[in-house]
């Protein structure tokens, strides 16, 4: 069986992270017209969606549930949804602000921490590389749409958490009662076995750290327009 850091582990984080850096850095600084970023984002976009579609086939195929075409996880989902809103709404759209941070939450914990590699023998078997694979795309992704200004971060938008996640609390329940997918969005089964880690003990603490992340946005906007304006007169 793999091990989580073992040498599989340790050169698909060092290749993907090398390559995808300088992949990052050409983009930035190739890609300056809005016409020729939009494109950029369709792209991107698109490569999630097929990514995390070709990781579910991989995933209902290995399960024999064909529920599981339907993303189960925070991950998967946020990660095509995120492909979606790149791949075909514009610049800053509510889409965005509803999964950038889950996405990125998810993302991060899982590519630090994968332990669905614990259960083959090869990085290489499809559902797992499949995996990694569209967690990396999506954790990507997440980094350009910040470092290219592609959204940007106000209360205005927050509202979208709240009917994003009965969205996605529907397709869960769906999945648990009608797919037979117990583990789906961890509505009964804990992210975590053997902790409190369950969607409903989560979310809460979700929202305040994103309110937090939102005041810190906002308070530094404030501090700079201060900045300028004391400039501006002087």
């Amino acid at each position: 069986m793999l091990k989580i850091y073992g040498i599989e582990h340790i050169l698909y984080l060092v290749i993907v992270i090398t390559t995808l850096s300088i992949l990052m850095v050409l983009l930035k600084f190739t890609i300056k017209l809005d016409k020729s970023q939009r494109l950029m984002f369709m792209i991107l976009g698109i490569i999630d969606i097929i990514s995390v579609l070709i990781n579910r086939i991989a995933l209902s195929i290995e399960s024999n549930n064909y529920f599981m075409l339907i993303p189960d996880s925070f991950c998967g989902m946020s990660g095509l949804v995120l492909g979606i809103g790149l791949a075909f709404f514009k610049k800053n759209n509510i889409v965005l602000h509803a999964v950038w941070f889950i996405a990125f939450l998810g993302m991060v914990i899982t590519l630090v921490y994968p332990d669905f590699i614990t259960k083959s023998d090869s990085l290489f078997y499809f559902p797992t590389i499949t995996s990694l694979w569209h967690h990396t795309v999506t954790l990507f992704n997440l980094i350009a749409i910040f470092l290219f200004k592609y959204i940007s971060l106000n209360y205005k938008k927050a509202w979208v958490q709240i009917p994003g996640t009965i969205i996605y609390i529907g397709i869960g329940f769906f999945l648990v009662f009608v797919g037979n997918v117990h583990e789906a969005f961890y509505l009964y089964v804990p992210a975590v076995k053997g902790t409190f880690l369950y969607f409903h003990y989560m979310y809460p603490m979700y929202l305040a750290v994103y309110a937090l992340i939102l005041f810190g946005v906002e308070l530094y906007r404030k501090k700079h327009k201060e900045k300028d304006g004391v400039i501006s007169e002087a």
